[in-house]
C-alpha cells in the first residue's frame, strides 16, 4: 500500500472542517512530491461512497487538471458551498497522476477520505502508487532503491509544517505495505506518533488482541490509561525499550514527536515481540487475575449485604 495520515484536532470541528482540512494535507502531499518531480496530477475525482464504481462508488465529477493550487481552492469554495446538500461527508476525492521514481513509472493517486468507512480503513489522507510488474505499492519501489529512511524524515516534515496554525493535525503517520490499523505492526514500514509514550500505547492495543491467558486473567481487567502510564513512568523501561530498538533494527527519532523506521521489514514485529516478553508480560506477573478479582467484588457485596 502507501502512505497514510491521520488527523486529529484538540477541538470539536464539523465534517466540513475536517474535510477541509484534508484537502490541505492532501495539496501539501501532492506539492511535497511534485518539486522533484515524483508526482505529476492528471486529473481530480469526486466519488461517493467509493473510490470506484466496481467497489460501490458514484463518480460525482470529473476535473482534469495538472495544476493542483488552484484546483485545491475551487475544491475548498465548492464544499463550502455545498458540502451537506450533496452529501460530500460521504465523498472520496481523488487527485490522480503519474508517479516517475527516477524512471520507474506508475500511475497512482493521493486521495481525501471523507466517507466515514473509508476513512476509517485508509485514514484521513492516502497516498499510494498501483501495482506495477514486480512493485505491488508505492513503498515497494522505495524501498528496492534504499530511499525510504529519506523520504520518511523528510516527508514527515513537511507534514509537520503544514500543521501550523491548522484545527487539524496530524497525529499518526503510517508507511505501511497493507492497510494501516492502530496497534498492528505486521505491515508497517515506518511510523509517526506523537511521542514514545504513543508508541507503548500503539504496542498495548496489539497486545489486547493478542489470545495469551495471562493477557485475558491479568491484563484485560487492568484500565488501560492505568496499566500504560505505570509502565512509562518506570526508568528500567526507557532502558529496554532503547536496548530492543538497537536489538530490532529500529530507528527511532525523537524530539517533539517520535517517528520510528524500520531497516528491515520485520523490525516492527520483532520490536513489538521482544517488548511484550520483556516489558508487558513481566509487568502483569504480580497482578491479580480475573477470577480473584471478581471473588474479591463478591466478597465486598456480602460483607455490605450482611451489615443491611
Amino acid at each position: 500500500m502507501g502512505i497514510y495520515i491521520k488527523l486529529e484536532s484538540a477541538v470539536r470541528i464539523s465534517p466540513l472542517e475536517k474535510a477541509l482540512a484534508r484537502l490541505h494535507y492532501c495539496y501539501e502531499a501532492i506539492r511535497y512530491f511534485e518539486q522533484p518531480k515524483f508526482f505529476q496530477l492528471q486529473n481530480v475525482q469526486i466519488w461517493l461512497k467509493a473510490p470506484s464504481e466496481p467497489l460501490g462508488g458514484i463518480l460525482k465529477e470529473e476535473i482534469s487538471t495538472t495544476e493542483a493550487y488552484h484546483t485545491i481552492g475551487l475544491l475548498r469554495e465548492h464544499f463550502a458551498k455545498s458540502f451537506y446538500s450533496e452529501e460530500l461527508f460521504s465523498s472520496i476525492v481523488t487527485f490522480n497522476g503519474r508517479w516517475n521514481l527516477n524512471g520507474l513509472e506508475f500511475a497512482g493517486f493521493v486521495s481525501c477520505n471523507n466517507d466515514y468507512a473509508w476513512n476509517q480503513a485508509y485514514c484521513d489522507v492516502e497516498i499510494d502508487a498501483y501495482a506495477r510488474g514486480g512493485f505491488e505499492d508505492l513503498l515497494d519501489v522505495f524501498l528496492a532503491r534504499n530511499e525510504l529512511g529519506g523520504l520518511v524524515s523528510s516527508f514527515i516534515a513537511t507534514i509537520k509544517r503544514a500543521g501550523q496554525g491548522q484545527l487539524a493535525t496530524p497525529t499518526q503517520i503510517y508507511f505501511s505495505i497493507g492497510a494501516p490499523e492502530y496497534g498492528e505492526v505486521e505491515n508497517l514500514i515506518a511510523l509517526y506518533l506523537q511521542d514514545r509514550r504513543e508508541m507503548i500505547r500503539f504496542l498495548y492495543s496489539k497486545l489486547r488482541k493478542d489470545k495469551d491467558t495471562w493477557i485475558e486473567n491479568k491484563v484485560a481487567p487492568i484500565d488501560r490509561n492505568f496499566f500504560v502510564s505505570s509502565i512509562v513512568e518506570q526508568e528500567i523501561v526507557t532502558s529496554i525499550f532503547k536496548q530492543i530498538i538497537e536489538e530490532t533494527e529500529l530507528i527511532e527519532q525523537i524530539g517533539r514527536s517520535a517517528t520510528y523506521i524500520a531497516k528491515a521489514r520485520d523490525s516492527f514485529s520483532k520490536f513489538y515481540q521482544r517488548f511484550k516478553e520483556e516489558v508487558f508480560k513481566p509487568a502483569s506477573q504480580e497482578l491479580p487475575e480475573a477470577e480473584a478479582l471478581k471473588k474479591t467484588i463478591k466478597k465486598g457485596l456480602e460483607r455490605t449485604s450482611s451489615l443491611g
